[in-house]
């Protein structure tokens, strides 16, 4: 705000309406996404002619291969209660373990005695180079991958088949947080937002959706040809828009569901989502030049604009919209006119009026097993903050990148049980 005041008010309004302007923007896009999703597309199985076929194919043959890459001194703790859920489900899939440690563990012969396959990965620092290691050995026409801390739900493989077997190459899920902490409960809103009403509404909208790092399922071509890129931070986002550019045919499915950990503490969720934010930035500055120099009759306008709406327009609004506040102090101290009542104010008070209402809305499509209405309420007093934390953790992400730390660093995710 004090650098505002020392811009003379012809470039602060200037400044302003840019700002306000782009805050609108993003409004007006979440407020028809949120219309969208609020239209319910149930998709009955069994009404499809054949829905026989691949029921009985999901429960006789063995199609799919389950990857969970880990690390086991971050990981150390939950990885067995992980390995053990999927054990217990009793579907015929593999089961591929991919682990890297930089010190020997007792706990690696308890893995290496299971009924399952596991990888220790040489040399490795990532999820993604565990991934790639491995996907030369995987022999069954699709594959599942889960993070360490997933539960995801028994029929999910059923749904994904479903999809995978008409048409689509990749399918994406559900993923929540497990309600049982105070960050678990609030993440457990953040979290249905994103997929219940963002993933949801993308392809309706937009006409393609995103790989969000777990509970996805893949033709194993699709898998293999694309692989993972390890230089990048978040390796799902960096698949997702070099699948899209490849014309590869995404799904999402909102009741393939998977519940997982929440960060263990604030700690823990500022790395997680400074790790988020600086690798969206550089996803955003590899692929942004591609899609906009993309031949028209290799990608439609519409999927076009949707991700220029997702990369370079969100990342750099996310920049400007905060200044809203600021500008508007500082023309009304310009001005001398400290009636609220005033357009720049007013402005910026309508728009966290709405800011605040959007998790009710988020309410009325939330899933099963998530937060109650009242952290809804709690949620909605506490976004104004909880969106300045993520702005403080977008600019010591954009630092990052500036001085090139691209460390990856691990969340540790909270132990207690369900």
């Amino acid at each position: 705000m004090f650098v505002y005041l020392l811009i003379a008010p012809e470039i602060d309004y200037v400044l302003y309406v840019l700002s306000a302007f782009c805050l609108m923007l993003f409004t007006a896009v979440r407020l028809v996404e949120h219309l969208i999703s609020q239209r319910e597309e149930i998709i009955d199985l069994t009404a499809d002619s054949n829905s026989d076929i691949v029921l009985q194919n999901a429960a006789t043959q063995q199609q799919f291969t389950v990857v969970i890459p880990a690390y086991l001194p971050a990981e150390k703790d939950i990885i067995l209660d992980t390995l053990n859920y999927f054990l217990s489900l009793q579907l015929p899939i593999q089961i591929f373990l991919a682990y890297n440690t930089p010190h020997d563990l007792p706990l690696e012969k308890t893995l290496h005695s299971l009924p399952i396959n596991a990888f220790k990965v040489p040399k490795s620092h990532s999820k993604a180079e565990n991934i790639n290691y491995i996907l030369p050995h995987i022999k069954t026409k699709y594959v599942a991958i889960f993070d360490a801390d997933h539960v995801p739900l028994k029929d999910n493989f059923i749904r994904a088949l479903y999809w995978l077997k008409n048409g689509y190459d990749i399918v994406q899920g559900t993923c929540l947080p497990l309600t049982n902490s105070f960050l678990g409960q609030f993440l457990s809103i953040e979290f249905n937002q994103m997929y219940n009403i963002n993933h949801l509404a993308r392809p309706r909208l937009w006409g393609f959706a995103l790989f969000g790092g777990s509970n996805g399922y893949f033709k194993t071509e699709t898998l293999k040809t694309l692989g993972f890129d390890s230089s990048m931070l978040t390796e799902d986002i960096d698949f997702s828009i070099r699948a899209l550019l490849s014309h590869v045919k995404f799904q999402f499915d909102r009741r393939i569901i998977s519940y997982e950990k929440a960060p263990h503490n604030i700690q823990e969720l500022w790395k997680q989502r400074s790790r988020w934010a600086q690798g969206w930035l550089q996803v955003c500055c590899k692929y942004t030049p591609h899609i906009l120099w993309a031949d028209s009759d290799k990608m439609s306008y519409r999927k076009r604009i949707g991700m220029l709406l997702l990369l370079p327009i969100r990342e750099w609004g996310q920049l400007i919209c905060i200044q809203t506040l600021p500008l508007a102090l500082a023309l009304s101290i310009q001005g001398h006119d400290w009636n609220w009542g005033n357009i720049w104010l007013f402005t910026f008070i309508i728009l966290l009026a709405l800011l605040m209402i959007e998790p009710l809305w988020v309410s009325f499509v939330k899933s099963p097993k998530s937060s109650t209405c009242t952290w809804f309420f709690i949620y909605a007093f506490l976004s104004p903050f909880y969106l300045l934390f993520l702005r403080l953790v977008l600019f010591h992400a954009y630092l990052k990148e500036i001085r090139g730390d691209r460390y990856f660093q691990i969340t540790i995710k909270s132990t207690v049980e369900a």
